[in-house]
């Protein structure tokens, strides 16, 4: 069995009440909700942030473009996590002039932040959700276009990062990293409810760490 499949095996469906869920995916006893790490393993030889994860990512931002008032608003949780590879790298390079982008991390990630470019960074655990929504409505991004997940990878946090989803639009984009060997993306694909998001898992390939998009329809 791949560590993916090991991870699905583990999963319980507990009841949860949070926008876009059909269930909580609990881990336990098998595997600590709380755990970051893939607890059977990293996909061989797999690189951090795939040329394909990128792909994914830089697809879903000209996708968004197309459809007129583009990709305007962007919440990232993990900030700059693997240098040039980075997704933060990704999105600077990709977003309009006219985009606002507010990235969220536990460590110091202040030198992605430019005000000039409309980038702005708080550190801060994205389970303090009372701050994190109250500098995004600072900035203006009550409603957003582009939720990226790549902070801690556990259950609990993962869970708790795709809970930012009740602020996008109809038409706006979730992208989960990790979702082939982590416990929390993997375990959180089959809880989303596919009557809220429109769901596709990128980058399946043995030696990829996996990434998923999640698209609001309703």
């Amino acid at each position: 069995m791949t560590p993916f499949d090991r991870i699905i095996s583990c999963v319980r469906k507990l009841p949860s009440l949070q926008f876009g869920l059909k269930w909580f995916p609990n881990l336990e006893p098998h595997v600590n909700n709380n755990a970051d790490l893939p607890p059977f393993g990293f996909p061989p030889d797999a690189t951090e942030v795939s040329d394909c994860n990128q792909m994914v990512l830089r697809n879903a931002m000209d996708a968004m473009d197309a459809l007129g008032d583009g990709c305007q608003r962007i919440l990232e949780i993990g900030v700059n996590r693997n240098g040039d590879r980075s997704f933060t790298r990704v999105i600077a390079d990709n977003k309009r002039a006219s985009a606002s982008y507010l990235g969220v991390d536990t460590e110091d990630r202040a030198d992605v932040e430019d005000v000039a470019t409309k980038r702005w960074f708080l550190k801060c655990n994205s389970h303090e959700q009372d701050t994190v929504r109250a500098r995004l409505a600072e900035l203006g991004m009550n409603e957003l276009d582009l939720i990226l997940i790549d902070g801690w990878h556990s259950v609990n946090t993962t869970v708790n990062d795709f809970s930012y989803g009740d602020m996008l639009r109809v038409g706006g984009m979730v992208v989960v990293h990790d979702t082939n060997a982590h416990p929390g993306p993997v375990a959180l694909f089959d809880a989303v409810d596919e009557r809220v998001f429109e769901k596709h898992r990128y980058c399946t390939a043995e030696n990829d760490m996996g990434i998923s998009t999640f698209t609001r329809i309703k």
